[in-house]
């Protein structure tokens, strides 16, 4: 016994040894990785065997590092240099999976650190300065990164700053020697006048080849030096001549014809004023040129546009107005189509655009042409915004054939309200007009509200639809509905069969009107409660009742009513029980299970129930 004392004492000495030892002491990792995740269970590091088959410590999914502070940037020769002192904003620690800070530049304002705005990264957490090399102007921005990968927001930006720009003083006296002058690197333009003396030129250096053209000018010939016999024939072109050179008094009687004014030499400056009178310009081109209170027109006849200071009026044949008219050049067109600016002719008196059709035969009840107009109303300050109208009969004098229109207007305002209309209505004599107004339909949008209207001589009728329901004007009129037809399914019944098994539905949103009628053939048999199948799924918020009707169920001739239940606590598209008189002296309900079935027994449910 003392033994076994002993060596339980042993044992357990050693198992606490193990406890308190580290657990990876003679571990090893063969062909495999230790991944280290955080609290939420995502992977920020991998140790060991990689999945490129390298082994190494890799960090991944690290947060962003802190936004480092703004640049500190300066100018130098060739480029900028930009200074990170080591800090982040709001005096955020260095995190230590921080792995560099990288240097962003660009020439614009606001630019988004990417790859191609980097110019160099800073590898050490106390900060250093980097030179930019840069021939413009530009902007700095930092951006710290993790070992992960996992980059920082931007700093804020610094600049612009360009490079230091190289000055004399810069450049120490004698550095530059002619060998450090590329060819050709000293032009005339870099020789000071005078720097290049008569002494400085070997005799005869200079030959004919070596005088450039323009080189000799006046300034550098003798008086006189040049006579006739010194110029060859026909050296002297129009080229060779000063402006003005040649004068009134130089040139023959009639020595300029018609032939010698190229195209284009007389232009409006060389016209004097009403130089040109009753003439007719043909070909070319009025350039720069304002035409007041006359008619221009691309052509006599056919397609054409034509501005007209006075056209007629579409909507206003007794009225004229400034427009552009538009010829389609159709054999049966007798007006122009028309672009116009007018005011409006209402106390309101504002501005619009109008573009009307062009107008063909007059087949108006009033001998008047039929066209179609846009206006673009302006906005009017207090009233409302922005409007327009369409109209597909714009004539004023030819409201007998009706109208086909839109109208429609922004809010003046942030509280106020937009409109859209939209009317129809036939000639003042087509069926249900009156000989003075037609019968017709409008249709109205303001807000949050539609109104429809319909109208004729013998009945004014408006239904409204508002958020908070519809207001039908007259009466409401249902066309008829077609119903669908299902096949009920009977459960519970034992060993019953049915020989009819029929039922119809209509559904009006969530309500469902059904009927299910079946025909019991053999009776049935056990005390399973009996149910039937419903068109769609029942709703089961509270329990729903409907009329039942049957005859010979629980005995045959018996003739009763009764009442199919739903319950909370049932599912899906199912009558969960079906309750019926079992006595008929008492009347009595009972429940109908499988051997209340006897042959020929009919149950027909019909009523209305709320769809899940």
């Amino acid at each position: 016994m003392t033994d076994i004392g002993a060596k339980l004492a042993q044992l357990e000495k050693a198992v606490k040894d193990l406890q308190r030892a580290s657990r990876l002491s003679y571990a090893s990792l063969d062909d495999a990785a230790l991944e280290v995740r955080d609290g939420t269970g995502s992977l920020r590091g991998i140790v060991g065997q990689q999945g490129d088959g390298t082994t190494a410590v890799n960090i991944v999914n690290g947060p962003p590092p802190p936004t480092p502070s703004a640049p500190v940037i300066g100018s130098v020769l060739g480029g900028v240099i930009a200074s990170w002192d080591g800090l982040f904003t709001d005096d955020q620690v260095l995190p230590l999976d921080w792995s560099r800070t990288e240097v962003h530049a660009a020439a614009g304002s606001g630019f988004t650190p990417d790859a191609t705005t980097l110019c160099s990264t800073i590898e050490t957490a106390q900060g250093a300065t980097v030179v930019i090399p840069t021939d413009t102007p530009v902007y700095v921005r930092f951006v710290a990164r993790s070992t992960s990968g996992t980059p920082s927001m931007p700093s804020t930006e610094t600049g612009p700053l360009g490079p230091t720009p190289v000055v004399a003083t810069d450049i120490l006296d004698g550095i530059v020697t002619t060998v450090k002058l590329a060819e050709n690197a000293v032009t005339a333009a870099k020789v000071a006048t005078g720097a290049i003396g008569t002494t400085k030129i070997t005799d005869g250096a200079v030959t004919t080849p070596k005088i450039i053209a323009g080189a000799v000018q006046t300034a550098q010939l003798d008086a006189l030096a040049v006579n006739a016999s010194k110029i060859a024939a026909g050296a002297v072109t129009t080229a060779k001549l000063d402006a003005l050179a040649v004068t009134t008094d130089k040139l023959a009687a009639n020595a300029i014809t018609v032939g010698k004014i190229a195209a284009g030499a007389v232009d409006a400056t060389a016209l004097k004023a009403d130089a040109i009178t009753g003439k007719t310009i043909t070909g070319g081109s009025v350039n720069g040129a304002v035409v007041t209170g006359g008619i221009v027109q691309t052509g006599a006849s056919g397609q054409r546009v034509v501005l007209n200071p006075q056209a007629t009026d579409p909507t206003d044949p007794t009225a004229t107005v400034p427009a552009v008219e538009l010829y389609s050049g159709a054999a049966g067109q007798t007006g122009p189509g028309s672009l116009s600016a007018q005011v409006t002719d209402d106390t309101s008196a504002y501005p619009y655009a109008s573009l009307c059709s062009p107008s063909v035969a007059s087949i108006g009840p009033n001998g008047q042409f039929i066209n179609s107009e846009l206006r673009l109303l302006s906005s009017q300050p207090g009233v409302r915004g922005g409007s327009f109208e369409l109209n597909a009969n714009a004539n004023a004098y030819n409201s007998a054939s009706g109208q086909a229109a839109a109208y429609g207007y922004v809010a003046k305002d942030s509280a106020g309200t937009s409109s859209l209309t939209l009317s129809c209505s036939d000639g003042t004599n087509a069926p249900g007009g009156n000989g003075s107004l037609g019968p017709g339909t409008i249709l109205g949008m303001s807000g949050s509200q539609i109104s429809l209207r319909a109208r004729n001589n013998t009945a004014d009728q408006t239904t409204t639809i508002t958020p908070t329901g519809v207001a039908i004007g007259g009466t409401l009129t249902v066309s008829a509905t077609p119903f669908t037809t299902y096949t009920p399914v009977v459960a519970g019944g034992g060993s019953a069969t049915f020989s009819t098994r029929t039922g119809w539905y209509y559904k009006l949103g969530k309500m469902v009107y059904f009927c299910a009628d079946v025909v019991v053939s053999a009776a049935g048999s056990g005390t399973t409660t009996v149910t039937i199948t419903t068109p769609s799924n029942i709703y089961r918020g509270t329990r729903q009742v409907l009329p039942v009707h049957g005859r010979g169920v629980y005995l045959f001739g018996l003739a009763a009513n009764g009442h199919a239940y739903t319950y909370e606590t049932g599912t899906g598209a199912v009558i969960d029980q079906i309750t019926m008189s079992n006595d008929n002296a008492n009347n009595r309900d009972g429940i109908v299970n499988g051997t209340a079935l006897v042959a020929d027994a009919r149950i027909t449910i019909q009523g209305w129930y709320r769809e899940a």
